[in-house]
């Protein structure tokens, strides 16, 4: 992938782990271990290979042991008392900690194994390509996924929309005019951990 940057667009990141990892059989899997550090934290400096204005990392469930494999790494811990609401007040919560101007904020999940910067340098490409005034996210034959980048004048929006267990894609429904897909050609960028069986597909996949 190419990954230079024109350095022009300021951006932001909201980081999420406060899930409650109901379909991992009792199991948090943001705490499982992958290549020696727990998925939260692996996810955590991966995203901060990328020089953003500032990263806002949202706890929730098990907020304490969440917050301790984040507490030495360069971003602001937040925590949702609303996590039960669901994953959108998680995205609210981020949001409205946001401090410092930004041009565009990424939407990032912890329980995304295989997330790395090199895709999210070439999501800021094409945000830069499009001036910043589209919604860039993944696509891989027709499957969206996140990460996605939003630009900062939908913030008002996704702060005053309801509560629930969804990201945003209602914007990429509401706004098809508004929309940069990056695509990939393979579907593990878009692969998540929620239950056992996609452990063991990861797994697999990583150590062939």
């Amino acid at each position: 992938m190419n990954v230079s940057l024109r350095g022009v667009s300021r951006v932001s990141c909201v980081l999420l782990a406060a899930g409650k990892s109901s379909r991992m059989s009792g199991k948090n899997k943001l705490l499982l271990p992958f290549g020696g550090q727990t998925l939260v934290r692996r996810t955590a400096m991966e995203v901060l290979n990328i020089n953003f204005e500032e990263m806002i990392a949202v706890t929730g469930h098990e907020a304490d042991s969440i917050s301790a494999q984040l507490k030495d790494l360069p971003l602001k811990v937040v925590l949702n008392q609303e996590f039960d609401a669901g994953m959108h007040s998680s995205i609210r919560t981020g949001l409205s900690h946001l401090r410092k101007y930004h041009d565009g904020f990424f939407i990032c999940h912890s329980d995304q194994p295989e997330l790395d910067s090199v895709m999210l340098k070439d999501m800021i490409r094409v945000f830069e390509e499009h001036e910043g005034k589209n919604i860039v996210y993944l696509s891989c034959q027709g499957k969206t996924s996140q990460p996605i980048l939003i630009p900062r004048e939908f913030a008002p929006e996704i702060l005053q929309y309801p509560d629930g267990d969804y990201g945003c894609s209602y914007l990429l429904n509401k706004y098809s005019q508004r929309l940069a897909p990056l695509e990939v050609k393979e579907e593990m960028y878009l692969r998540d951990l929620d239950t056992p069986e996609d452990l063991s597909i990861i797994s697999l996949a990583q150590h062939g």
